[in-house]
């Protein structure tokens, strides 16, 4: 960090880490070398999935909509759009079918065993089941990340507490760590804040804990593991 996002950081009212800043001797300290980072502007409201006329899907957005696709990794680089298949749903793709040069704008393919609208609450006493707990969120968040307007990716929870926060996008999963112990600096706009995520996960009003179990659960808890 420079001297200069400090400024930014007054500019835009933002509190600068007390180990951070100006000394007495007039020199700045960086021990911790936080880094700030700057909202990007992201398009993933009304993401859809389209076809090109070799069959593979690219995510689409109308508002920022071509006459062909144009993709750096598909061969050849331009193709036009089959206008026979309809528009999807990115999660609605087979994976095998998806082009991987947007994986950001990709959700992954979580099973859905139940078709149509999904019971408020799991029927059965103990353990909720990882595809209902992901469609429920998937849902509940508008088919966007808690912290910005990408696609969700993980399921994300507190590590003391073990319960269940949200679906975030990789990015900002790996950077939520990163800021709640300092090393990272969150400029981005209210609501997408991780203190007001923290403070209020869209998640937990479903009560759902993560088991204390290695690897990744096939089932979440309906009370914090003992």
């Amino acid at each position: 960090m420079t001297a200069s996002d400090v400024e930014v950081l007054a500019l835009r009212g933002l509190p600068v880490p007390p180990r951070w800043g100006r000394q007495p001797d007039g020199g700045h300290i960086d021990p911790c070398r936080l880094r700030l980072v700057e909202p990007k502007r992201v398009y993933g409201a009304g993401l859809y999935a389209r076809s090109d006329v070799f069959g593979v899907f690219h995510t689409w957005d109308p508002k920022c909509a071509t006459d062909e696709r144009n993709c750096r990794h598909c061969r050849p680089r331009q193709a036009a759009w089959d206008e026979s298949v309809p528009l999807l749903l990115p999660e609605e793709v087979p994976r095998k079918h998806r082009c991987f040069s947007d994986a950001w704008w990709w959700p992954p393919q979580v099973p859905r065993p139940h078709r149509g609208p999904l019971p408020a609450n799991w029927p059965e006493p103990g353990r909720v089941p990882r595809w209902f707990v992901w469609w429920t969120l998937y849902a509940f968040q508008g088919r966007r990340c808690a912290m910005c307007d990408r696609p969700p990716q993980v399921i994300d929870h507190d590590h003391d507490s073990t319960l269940v926060r949200g679906l975030l996008c990789t990015r900002c999963n790996n950077h939520e760590p990163l800021y709640a112990s300092g090393r990272l600096l969150c400029v981005h706009p209210a609501p997408f804040h991780f203190e007001e995520y923290w403070r209020s996960p869209p998640a937990a009003r479903f009560a759902w804990f993560w088991p204390r179990e290695s690897g990744s659960p096939t089932s979440f808890l309906t009370l914090p593991p003992i």
